[in-house]
């Protein structure tokens, strides 16, 4: 299993946490940003992401580097609130750049991945839209 995160105060965390698990090599973590990873082309069979995505700089060149490392037949898994549950919540205001599921679907296609279904998990709160390679 891989991880990868940008703050290095969640780095180490994650560390302390799954110290076991990187030590035996379960769980392989690296510092690094989404928008340009140091993974191979075709690595991964599945990818997926919580809540992430309101965080990422560019958003275009995300999606396009998760193409990049998803094998030809992969799936990407991409788990978000919903633009409107996130502007209700105060925090959010500040660091957060929100989404509508419409904006998701189509920065998706157009970065060469095809939407293969959208899963309501909370009514209007929360979705997981998943996609794979264009072939």
């Amino acid at each position: 299993m891989y991880g990868i995160e940008v703050s290095k105060d969640m780095f180490d965390r994650v560390f302390l946490k799954n110290e076991q698990l990187i030590r035996n090599r379960d769980l392989r973590i690296s510092l690094e940003s989404i928008q340009e990873t140091e993974f191979e082309s075709n690595t991964f069979d599945r990818i997926y992401t919580i809540n992430t995505i309101y965080f990422w700089n560019e958003l275009g060149k995300s999606f396009s580097e998760i193409k990049r490392i998803l094998k030809p037949d992969g799936i990407f898994l991409n788990i978000i609130y919903t633009k409107e549950f996130l502007d209700k919540i105060i925090y959010t205001k500040y660091g957060f750049q929100k989404y509508t599921i419409e904006e998701i679907g189509k920065i998706t296609e157009e970065n060469g991945m095809r939407i293969l279904d959208i899963v309501e998990i909370t009514k209007k709160k929360s979705y997981c839209i998943i996609a794979g390679n264009k072939k």
